[in-house]
Formats: C-alpha cells, sequence, structure tokens
C-alpha cells in the first residue's frame, strides 16, 4: 500500500465507519475550493475585464485631455464650455457603466438587459468623449 490518503488504484482506504466520512468531506472541500457553480451564476464574469480596461484607458485620455481644456485664457467663448460639457457628459457616462459592469448584486435572471444597458451607457459615454474631443480639435484647427 502507498503511503497517504489514497492507494495506488487512486481509491481510499476503507476504514469501517470512516470511509464515507472521508468521501463526504473530500467532495464538500473540493465544492468549496474550487467553487466552479458559483462562476456559472455570474453572467457578466466574460465581459467584465474588457470593459473595465477600455472605459481605463479611455477615462485616461479623456481626463488628461479634459485637464488640458481647463488650462485656457479666455473664459467666455461658448464653443469650448460645449467641449467641457461634452467631455463631462462623456466622464460621467463612464464612471456610471464602471460602476454597473463592477457592480455584483445585479438581477441574474434579467443579466442580458442589464448588459445591454450597461453597453449603452459605456458607448453613449465614448461617443460623448469623442464629440468633446473632434470639437476641440475642430475650434483649434478652424476656429482659432
Amino acid at each position: 500500500m502507498a503511503d497517504g490518503y489514497l492507494s495506488r488504484s487512486n481509491r481510499p482506504f476503507v476504514i469501517p465507519g470512516i470511509n464515507f466520512y472521508l468521501e463526504q468531506c473530500f467532495i464538500i472541500q473540493a465544492s468549496t475550493i474550487f467553487s466552479v457553480h458559483t462562476m456559472e451564476k455570474d453572467q457578466l464574469f466574460n465581459f467584465r475585464q474588457p470593459l473595465v480596461t477600455a472605459a481605463g484607458i479611455i477615462l485616461g485620455f479623456v481626463l488628461n485631455f479634459a485637464t488640458e481644456l481647463v488650462k485656457r485664457d479666455t473664459r467666455s467663448d461658448v464653443i469650448p464650455l460645449l467641449i467641457l460639457f461634452f467631455t463631462l457628459i462623456g466622464i460621467s457616462l463612464l464612471i456610471v457603466s464602471l460602476y454597473r459592469i463592477l457592480y455584483n448584486d445585479y438581477d441574474r435572471v434579467h443579466a442580458d438587459r442589464f448588459y445591454r444597458r450597461t453597453l449603452n451607457y459605456f458607448m453613449t459615454g465614448v461617443i460623448f468623449s469623442f464629440l468633446g474631443g473632434l470639437l476641440k480639435m475642430v475650434h483649434t484647427l478652424f476656429l482659432s
């Protein structure tokens, strides 16, 4: 016989009255260590990491753009205020989408609807942020 819990045939040692208990403990331990069934319940698991990465990268660029926008000389222009408005709306929607995708207590029955709405917030935030950047480029190239 081999040393340890399992013999060479990969079956537990038979100790009368204890064998069943050891098998039950092993099954319980395996289910709590690996917890495969809890990963299956989270239907947004595969979508979370790419959306968080994309939102983080876009927020980094947009916040850098917004800090450069604030450092302007004149305060009375309408176009820079419009650019700032679009940029702040975009940043807000990106943060809302980031919160929603990281929120883990969503309705599992309607996970597809929850994700679709989160994706809509994300895409609208990206569009508003890029519109702010596009307005800034147009303002810099043609109106200044």
